[in-house]
């Protein structure tokens, strides 16, 4: 059976430069600036976590990985020119990285397990595995993984576009130059 590719977007230890991007992601076989909606949170562990408008989410990852790379690839020839992207101040242009890797079968038990998330059960979760359109110019459908719904974080945890906030400040997560 042939490998299924798959598109992740990333905002935080995953990007590259950062620890779990050298730990999980030496299949990756292309990188590329991409950005989408949504509200960016540093936890007090020091790592991030995304919050995004419920509209925007598509599907739902699930434990058949190679049904999810193909319903990613489905939704990218079918459907992304004509899903409207919510525009509200609510909402802000998140910066990240989409990860291209060449078998779904592959990376997403491994991200799964990284993020902790449990298709078969959602309320153990501490990340969801979620569809979503980047914006404009790299538009598609990405799998991402993002705070579960109904999530309370404090305000004062929200940070800009873009994790770390200020790249120079030293960083656990960061790999040494």
């Amino acid at each position: 059976m042939a490998n299924a590719p798959v598109q992740i977007f990333v905002y935080g230890t995953l990007k590259r430069g950062y620890r779990n991007f050298a730990r999980c992601c030496r299949t990756v076989q292309a990188v590329q600036p991409a950005k989408v909606r949504g509200q960016l949170f540093q936890l007090p562990v020091g790592y991030p976590i995304l919050k995004i408008p419920r509209t925007s989410v598509l599907a739902f990852g699930t434990l058949d990985y190679r049904a999810d790379a193909e319903l990613q690839q489905s939704w990218n020839i079918e459907n992304f020119s004509s899903t409207a992207i919510p525009e509200t101040t609510e909402w802000m242009e998140v910066e990240g990285e989409i990860l291209t890797f060449p078998d779904a079968s592959f990376i997403l038990p491994l991200l799964d397990s990284l993020e902790e998330y449990f298709p078969e059960d959602l309320n153990a979760s501490e990340y969801y595995r979620v569809l979503v359109q980047t914006l404009p110019p790299q538009e598609g459908a990405v799998w991402i993984y993002i705070a579960p719904s109904g999530s309370q974080l404090p305000s004062n945890w929200q940070l800009g576009p873009r994790w770390p906030a200020d790249p120079s400040f030293p960083n656990r997560f960061k790999l040494d130059e």
